[in-house]
């Protein structure tokens, strides 16, 4: 598989990733799109894969964050004043249902400054503290926890402060807990569970006629629902955004557009999503202010147009949004674009130069904003537009360089483990198959005690090059076993999408080792999941392979029936010369078969 850019992410403004555009391994660069992620920002990607950097696009910027400033000084409240009206003292919540922070570590600062400054006021402490629950929830989504990290304490923390704001008897904060609890489900992949609580929270919000809360936990139910039942998804986002347009905020209704865009994708609505992107991008142009929501929009475009392989359009919507990024002083968001830009020009022929000159601006960005882990998917892109060059070598380089650093450093195990599993792409492409596999294997090593939505992406890349670089090798057994676990992380990860190529490969490799009803099951499924994910060719492919697993199938019994009725019919006769080899036929009746489906004429030895 490529990778693309990988925004990054928060429950309240994000919207769920229909498609994932393949992560180059080999300079083979025509692979399908695949996976479905969480976004940030509110917009839809195409990609969330380990390589792919994270843009982070909740922050109106300095003029409209100035604005608010001075609002929340003089006191004032942030929503339009129909809503302000009907809910009192609104603006304790504002970091829960308005916080539009990029930095999710920055907002868990903000979040514990006004704590120590609410001291005292019960009702504004648990705000402050929900608040952190909130920033920490965006910050873990963020990264990849490891195991021993504790994932759902923000819940916890939420679930206390909600029994304490039905003690205060504090209706707006019980439907703010209630919707940080929904977030806090919805990151540890508890889509059930996040639908629950966030259509709790909807209740009270609509009891209190409280326009922002309802529009807000309308994105949440959306982004809960988007993998299961995207067309509920496209309502409640469509609901959502209208709220926000009735309030005249054109900030949050632009949010909810692009939860819009994402869920039109999860429908397979390529032209609708595409339509409503490039009116996003209009309307966006239109309204004053400081141009994040122009950039955001862009973004969406060019992820949009990567689902339909549009890769020229896409590096010409990334890079603009890019240079809007670097005028607003948003490296990493402009970094996150440039590494867009880079993985679309790999897709296409003759672009590698342009390609490593991107990537190197973005991983270079990186690496000042000291986050390893950004930076090292910056550099397996570099590697990829070496090998996509022929420079083979320089690719080995580079890669043994980013893991050698790692293991240098002791690095975290997710940046490990994506060194570790680009070195081993590398070894691939030169066919030196061993090596490749050793390595793969301690990609997925690293990767092993990773958690979060995150933590399964990077742990899924890492099988994915492990079950190419078995499947080169003729283990076919390894590489079943490396595919079924990269589909256990795509199905827990929700990436329908990517799931179903895994399930391609285990059905296949189980094809090759003549296991006739695994075959089936797992072509059955993965022809279910790319009709899902409106792949039509796919789900052909997979309706061929489901018909040769059925055909083995029905060998194999036809052949067992056939060696059980000569058992039978030895034991009548009393044939004890010939009993043994007939019950030795039925035993391994599942042996007994040449490349077309047919009894061999002898037991093999």
């Amino acid at each position: 598989t490529t990778t693309a850019a990988d925004p990054g992410r928060r429950a309240l403004e994000r919207v769920m990733m229909v498609e994932e555009a393949p992560r180059p391994l080999t300079p083979k660069l025509d692979l399908s799109p695949g996976d479905a992620d969480a976004v940030g920002g509110g917009y839809p990607a195409v990609a969330s894969s380990p390589g792919r950097v994270r843009l982070r696009l909740r922050e109106p910027g300095p003029a409209v964050e100035a604005t608010a400033a001075a609002a929340a000084q003089r006191g004032e409240l942030t929503e339009s004043s129909a809503n302000a009206a009907k809910v009192a003292d609104a603006d304790l919540f504002d970091a829960v249902l308005h916080g539009f922070l990029f930095d999710p570590a920055r907002a868990l600062r903000l979040a514990e400054e006004r704590l120590e400054a609410a001291r005292g006021d019960a009702r504004a402490e648990a705000a402050a503290r929900l608040a952190m629950a909130d920033a920490a929830i965006s910050k873990e989504e963020a990264s990849a926890l490891e195991a021993g990290e504790d994932p759902s304490s923000n819940f916890r923390l939420a679930s206390e402060l909600l029994s304490q704001l039905k003690a205060l008897d504090d209706k707006e904060g019980q439907a703010a807990a209630l919707q940080v609890m929904a977030k806090a489900r919805l990151a540890g992949g508890d889509r059930p569970g996040a639908l629950q609580h966030a259509k709790e929270a909807l209740g009270l919000f609509e009891e209190l006629h409280h326009i922002t809360g309802e529009g807000a936990t309308l994105n949440v139910i959306a982004q809960a629902l988007i993998e299961e039942d995207p067309d509920e998804a496209l309502e409640a986002a469509c609901r959502g955004r209208d709220l926000f347009r009735k309030l005249g905020d054109s900030r949050r209704s632009a949010t909810l557009e692009r939860t819009v865009i994402g869920a039109r994708l999860a429908r397979g609505d390529a032209p609708g999503a595409l339509e409503a992107a490039e009116a996003a991008v209009a309307s966006s142009r239109r309204d004053a202010g400081d141009r994040t929501d122009e950039a955001a929009a862009l973004v969406v475009l060019a992820e949009v147009r990567s689902s339909r392989q549009e890769y020229q359009a896409v590096v010409a919507a990334a890079s603009a949004a890019a240079e809007i990024f670097a005028t607003l002083g948003d490296g990493r968001n402009e970094a996150g674009a440039l590494h867009l830009a880079a993985t679309a020009e790999l897709k296409q022929t003759g672009r590698g130069e342009a390609a490593l000159r991107l990537a190197g601006r973005a991983q270079a960005v990186f690496h000042d904003l000291g986050d390893r882990l950004q930076e090292v998917q910056a550099g397996t892109t570099l590697v990829q537009a070496q090998l996509a060059l022929g420079e083979v070598d320089k690719a080995l380089e580079m890669a043994t360089e980013m893991a050698e650093a790692c293991r240098r450093t002791q690095g975290d195990r997710a940046s490990s483990s994506e060194a570790l599993r680009q070195l081993a792409a590398v070894h691939v492409v030169r066919q030196d198959l061993a090596q490749a596999r050793e390595t793969a294997q301690g990609a997925c090593n690293a990767a092993a005690r990773l958690t979060g939505q995150r933590g399964l992406d990077i742990k899924a890349a890492a099988y994915e090059v492990l079950c190419e670089a078995c499947e080169k090798d003729g283990d076919h057994r390894a590489m079943v076993q490396a595919a079924e676990e990269l589909a256990k992380c795509c199905k827990e990860g929700g990436w329908r999408s990517r799931e179903a190529r895994a399930l391609r490969s285990v059905a296949r490799g189980y094809l090759v080792l003549r296991t006739a009803t695994k075959a089936v099951e797992a072509s059955g499924r993965a022809m279910s999941l790319f009709k899902l994910c409106a792949d039509d060719r796919s789900a052909e492919e997979m309706r061929f392979l489901f018909t040769r697993a059925q055909e083995l199938r029905t060998a194999r019994r036809e052949a067992a029936r056939a060696a059980r009725q000569a058992w039978l019919l030895f034991r009548e006769h009393g044939d004890t010369g010939l009993l043994f080899d007939a019950a030795r036929n039925c035993h391994n009746a599942h042996h007994m078969f040449d490349d077309k489906y047919t009894l061999h004429p002898a037991l093999p030895e």
